[in-house]
């Protein structure tokens, strides 16, 4: 297993996940992939080939979400390290042949021949994209098949959501003036959807507690962050509502 740069051999105990993470983080910080890829190798020889992704990638994708959201790093450093993040997973993926583990921590494979993708978008008008690209990686590393619409109309979400039958709409709201049309965007794609069962969760650090105060929005849940987003999803969409209309 390669050695972490400067002199840093800290390898952690198998069973530490936090350790594996916090040393994970440190390189995806810095941008060095090489060792990125080191560390989620050897977790991945001493825990088993398959939770490379669904466990350290995990633990590690919402940790940085958490420095992102309570400002406790640079923005440079937090976008860097979202960005070699993406590209170690990328990397993983092609060598594993599209072989790795699809399930969360916890969870059965949440990704299967019956299940529908998801759409994330960022609110029309807001320019506040991180929280919808956290969410879909932390969504895509949960085993989730999914489409994003980073900027785009409302017409260009609804073409979307006409165009297949997804799962769940998830708008991603970065500033409280975004949510103007938010509540009628929502109503019309489930007009639209070919699935009638579809779900609508919108988020962002645009919202503020109490979350109950959305409820004009018509979305099935307002959350605060993206691992909760995750988590409602995976236990709503776990019950099979996902019939389509054809």
């Amino acid at each position: 297993m390669g050695q972490p740069p400067q002199g840093k051999a800290r390898v952690p105990a198998p069973d530490d996940l936090l350790g594996w993470r916090d040393v994970l983080e440190e390189h995806l910080m810095a941008g060095r992939l090489p060792q990125a890829l080191d560390m989620l190798q050897g977790y991945a020889r001493l825990n088993g080939p398959h939770v490379g992704l669904s466990m350290l990638m995990v633990a590690t994708i919402r940790r940085l979400e958490v420095r992102w959201a309570e400002d406790t790093a640079r923005v440079e450093d937090i976008t860097r390290a979202f960005a070699t993040a993406r590209h170690l997973i990328e990397v993983w993926r092609t060598r594993q042949g599209g072989k790795e583990d699809r399930s969360g921590p916890g969870r059965e494979p949440a990704l299967s021949v019956r299940r529908l993708p998801l759409l994330v978008c960022v609110a029309p008008g807001d320019d506040h994209t991180f929280g919808a690209q956290i969410l879909a990686d932390d969504l895509t590393l949960r085993g989730w098949a999914v489409d994003t619409l980073i900027t785009a109309t409302p017409q260009e979400i609804l073409t979307r959501v006409a165009s297949r039958p997804y799962a769940a709409l998830l708008l991603s709201v970065g500033q409280d003036g975004s949510l103007a049309g938010v509540g009628d965007l929502v109503a019309e794609a489930r007009d639209i959807s070919p699935n009638r069962r579809i779900r609508a969760l919108i988020g962002g650090s645009g919202l503020a507690q109490p979350f109950a105060q959305y409820h004009f929005l018509g979305a099935d849940s307002v959350v605060g962050t993206a691992a909760e987003g995750a988590d409602f999803l995976a236990g709503k969409l776990a019950l099979g509502l996902q019939d389509t209309r054809n």
